[in-house]
C-alpha cells in the first residue's frame, strides 16, 4: 500500500514565468496531490533576511495558494554583495543553502508536509535536499544547466553529485538521459509536451492582438534568450521584407537594436499564457531558430509541441530532438536553407484544402502523443513504482 503522496517541487523557474514543464506538471499532480511548488530563490536585502529568520511567520507573506492542493512559496536568499564581499562564493553558496532549507522546512511545518517526495529541477540542490526530511528524491533534469551563461562552473560537479543521490532521474531529451543513467540506472526518458487542449483550439476570427502586422507572419513564441539565433532572424528580414517577423516572450541577453532598422520585426514581449493560443491562430509559419552549442544540442523544444499541437508548420534549427520529427518538421542546417523552407512551408497556403487538412491533422496527433497529462501520468507511476518498494 502506498501512503499518501505530497511534493515538494523545487523548480527552476517561477510559477509567474513562462508556463514550462515544472508548472505544467505541478498543476497536473495537484489535481490529486498536495504540492508545495518552491520558486527558484532570488536575492533580497540582507536586513529582511534577518528580519524572516526571527520571525518565520513572516514567511507567510512570500506564500500564495494557487488552489487546494497547490501551494507557491516565493524562496528569497542573500544576495552576492550582501556582507560588502567578505564572503567568498563557496562560503555564500553554502549560507545560502543553510537560509533556504531553514525556509522550506518552516513552510513546509507551516502546512503540514511531513516527509515529502522532492522533485527538484535544479542541479545544485543536493546539498539542501539532504536536509530536508524526504520518502524520495526526484531530479528532473529539464537542461543542460551547466551550459546556461548564468550558471557557475561548479554546476556539472554539483549535478553529478545530486544525480548520484537521487532515487528516480527523469530527463527531457536522449542526451540528457544517456548523461544521467551513466552515474544512476533508476533515470528515465521524459520528454517535453504540449498541453494539446490549449493550444490545439484557435480563435477563428483574425486575432486583435496582431491587427496592423501585415501576413505573412513568421512567429516565434518563447524566451527570447541568448540561444536564440539573431543573426538569422536579421538575414530573414532583410532578405524577405514582404514578410513579418513576431517575436513573443522575455528578453534577456538580446541587443534588440540590432533590428532597429527592420520595420518588418515586431519584439512584443512577454504575454500571457492564455493569450498564446491566439498570437498562434496568426501565424503562418512558427520557427525554432537557435544557434547549435551545448545548450541547444541537449534541448527538447517545447515550442515544437505547442505549435504542432494548432496544426502550424514548423520550421527548425537542426537539433538532435527536433530531428526526431523529420517529415513532420521541417529542419534546415544553414540560414539558407532556413529561409528557404520558410517560403516552402508558406506555400502550403496553395495546397488543396483536403490535402492541407491532412498535413495539420498529422502534426496535431504528434502532439496529441506529447501531451503534458501523458508526461504526468508516466512520471507518476515510476515514482509510485518506486515507493511502493519502500516500507512504509
Amino acid at each position: 500500500m502506498i501512503p499518501k503522496m505530497e511534493l515538494l517541487c523545487l523548480s527552476s523557474t517561477r510559477w509567474d514565468y513562462i508556463w514550462q514543464r515544472p508548472q505544467q506538471l505541478m498543476s497536473r499532480i495537484a489535481r490529486e496531490y498536495k504540492v508545495l511548488y518552491v520558486d527558484h530563490a532570488y536575492p533580497i536585502a540582507h536586513q529582511e533576511i534577518f528580519q524572516l529568520l526571527n520571525d518565520l511567520s513572516l514567511l507567510r507573506n512570500r506564500v500564495k495558494q494557487i488552489n487546494d492542493n497547490l501551494i507557491r512559496f516565493s524562496l528569497v536568499e542573500f544576495s552576492s554583495d550582501a556582507f560588502g564581499g567578505n564572503l567568498d562564493t563557496g562560503g555564500m553558496n553554502e549560507l545560502n543553502r543553510w537560509i533556504k532549507t531553514i525556509f522550506i522546512n518552516a513552510v513546509l511545518k507551516q502546512f503540514h508536509i511531513e516527509q515529502p517526495i522532492i522533485w527538484t529541477c535544479l542541479p545544485n540542490s543536493r546539498a539542501m535536499v539532504e536536509k530536508i526530511p524526504h520518502r524520495l528524491v526526484c531530479y528532473d533534469c529539464v537542461d543542460d544547466f551547466a551550459s546556461f551563461s548564468w550558471w557557475p562552473p561548479e554546476t556539472k560537479i554539483e549535478e553529478i553529485g545530486l544525480i548520484e543521490a537521487a532515487d528516480v532521474v527523469f530527463a527531457t531529451a536522449h542526451s540528457l538521459f544517456k548523461r544521467c543513467q551513466a552515474f544512476n540506472v533508476s533515470t528515465y526518458l521524459v520528454p517535453n509536451a504540449a498541453d494539446y487542449k490549449h493550444f490545439s483550439f484557435l480563435p477563428a476570427t483574425q486575432n486583435e492582438l496582431v491587427r496592423g502586422i501585415p501576413n505573412p507572419i513568421i512567429g516565434y513564441i518563447g524566451a527570447f534568450y541568448e540561444w536564440v539565433d539573431t543573426k538569422l532572424l536579421l538575414t530573414i528580414a532583410q532578405t524577405h521584407p514582404e514578410w513579418s517577423l513576431v517575436i513573443i516572450g522575455p528578453i534577456h541577453g538580446i541587443n534588440t537594436a540590432l533590428f532597429a532598422g527592420c520595420s518588418n520585426v515586431y519584439i512584443l514581449g512577454p504575454r500571457d499564457y492564455t493569450e498564446l493560443p491566439k498570437y498562434l491562430g496568426s501565424f503562418d509559419v512558427c520557427m525554432i531558430p537557435f544557434i547549435q552549442n551545448e545548450l541547444t544540442l541537449n534541448t527538447n523544444p517545447i515550442k515544437m509541441y505547442e505549435y504542432l499541437a494548432a496544426g502550424k508548420a514548423v520550421v527548425s534549427t537542426d537539433l538532435p530532438e527536433v530531428r526526431r520529427y523529420t517529415g513532420i518538421v521541417k529542419i534546415a542546417r544553414s540560414h539558407k536553407e532556413f529561409i528557404a523552407k520558410i517560403d516552402e512551408a508558406l506555400q502550403e497556403n496553395n495546397m488543396p484544402v483536403a490535402f492541407k487538412q491532412k498535413i495539420i491533422n498529422e502534426r496535431k496527433q504528434v502532439a496529441r502523443e506529447n501531451d503534458w497529462d501523458m508526461r504526468c501520468a508516466q512520471s507518476l507511476a515510476i515514482i509510485k513504482e518506486y515507493l511502493a518498494m519502500r516500507p512504509v
